[in-house]
């Protein structure tokens, strides 16, 4: 039997479901193909068991252990795990609660996933050709010259959101909201969330149609969240192919895991 939770926005119109699984479920890029077509497969018996078509349930996988999340297929762990803990109440539930507790939050992660986000969303306006480059290094610091490569043209900016789709401006109004007030030390994880603490991006959160001026407050938190994000990223150090030390922890920045711990000669802890 299938064990889940359904987390997430009460009012989304997917259902997010975590499943837990008894095997690795780490996007390895050797796995990932694989790792869909199971989810696509779980989609389908727990749509049944919901009663909802399985092309609306957006399946995770996460192997748990000790009630913690410790691997994912999507999103980051720590994410995830806070995230399954803090909505499973909003929902209609067909099983306990597989996280029994919360974990501290990994910043530097979360910047660095953020922001690739928001850069692939704008590789797909205009902007494609100067960002793709971008993230194909796997590069914080080039991540952080592309955050900053937008948010210096606000005119460029404004046009790039106006070739955006719903979907795409609320993926980016979430990303940014979530993360700027995650660095501020608030820990939210749905878009209500979001929008009542951050008001400005409430019509994007929630698909609704914006005036400029609703527009520059979203130009507004982008500038604010290349600000804040490059301040990070530019911290990353590489000590090898797409791995890169923040202080004493390591990360692959393809994969975005925090993969071990290393002593770095002569450098503190960066302070968030």
């Amino acid at each position: 039997m299938v064990v889940f939770n359904v987390f997430g926005s009460p009012s989304s119109r997917d259902v997010d479901v975590v499943v837990a699984v008894d095997f690795d479920p780490a996007p390895r890029p050797e796995r990932i193909s694989w790792l869909h077509g199971v989810c696509k497969a779980m989609a389908r018996e727990v749509g049944e068991a919901l009663g909802v078509s399985s092309e609306r349930v957006n399946i995770n996988l996460a192997r748990v252990e000790s009630g913690v999340i410790v691997e994912c297929f999507k999103g980051i762990p720590d994410e995830l795990n806070n995230a399954v803990l803090a909505t499973y109440s909003l929902h209609r539930q067909l099983h306990p609660c597989i996280v029994s507790r919360p974990v501290p939050r990994d910043v530097p992660l979360k910047v660095l996933k953020a922001s690739r986000k928001v850069l692939t969303w704008f590789a797909k306006t205009s902007l494609r050709r100067a960002l793709l480059p971008i993230l194909r290094s796997s590069d914080p610091r080039r991540y952080a010259e592309g955050l900053h490569m937008i948010a210096s043209r606000r005119d460029g900016l404004a046009a790039a959101l106006k070739e955006m789709d719903a979907d795409q401006l609320k993926g980016v109004a979430f990303q940014v909201g979530q993360t700027l007030l995650l660095v501020r030390g608030v820990e939210v994880y749905t878009k209500e969330e979001v929008a009542e603490a951050l008001r400005e991006l409430k019509p994007f959160l929630f698909r609704e149609p914006y005036t400029e001026v609703e527009l520059r407050g979203l130009i507004a938190a982008l500038e604010e969240f290349s600000y804040v994000a490059s301040k990070i990223l530019t911290r990353f150090v590489r000590i090898g192919e797409n791995l890169y030390a923040f202080g004493d922890a390591v990360y692959d920045t393809r994969m975005e895991r925090r993969v071990g711990r290393k002593s770095v000669v002569g450098a503190r802890e960066p302070a968030l």
